[in-house]
C-alpha cells in the first residue's frame, strides 16, 4: 500500500509542468539589489512627501486593503469539498494508525 502511494505521488509530481517544478527566483547572475539611483547633489536637502500626499497614499492603501481583507475573510469562512474530504481522510488515517498499532501489539 505504501509502495502504491509512493508511485502515485511520483507520477503526480513527474507530470507537473516545468514551470511548477522550478523554484522561482532571479535568473543566474542577476543582482538581488537594484542599481543605486543618482547621487544627491551637495548642499540640497532631500525632498520628502508632503502631509497631503502621505494622507492621500494612506487613504488609497486603506481602501485597497479593506477590499482584500473582506475577500480573505470570505475565503476563510468558506468550507469547500476539498476541506471536508481532507478532514474525513485525516480521521480515517488516524483510525488506521490506531488499528496498525493495535495489531502490532497482539503479535
Amino acid at each position: 500500500m505504501i509502495r502504491a502511494f509512493l508511485v502515485m505521488t511520483c507520477l503526480a509530481l513527474c507530470s507537473l509542468p516545468a514551470a511548477a517544478q522550478a523554484p522561482a527566483g532571479p535568473p543566474p547572475g542577476a543582482s538581488l539589489f537594484p542599481p543605486a539611483g543618482p547621487a544627491p547633489v551637495a548642499g540640497t536637502a532631500p525632498r520628502g512627501l508632503s502631509e497631503e500626499d502621505k494622507a492621500e497614499i494612506a487613504r488609497i492603501v486603506r481602501a485597497e486593503t479593506e477590499a482584500l481583507r473582506a475577500d480573505l475573510a470570505a475565503l476563510q469562512d468558506r468550507r469547500d469539498l476539498q476541506t471536508i474530504l481532507g478532514g474525513i481522510g485525516y480521521g480515517v488515517g488516524l483510525v488506521g494508525v490506531g488499528f496498525y498499532v493495535a495489531a502490532r501489539r497482539r503479535r
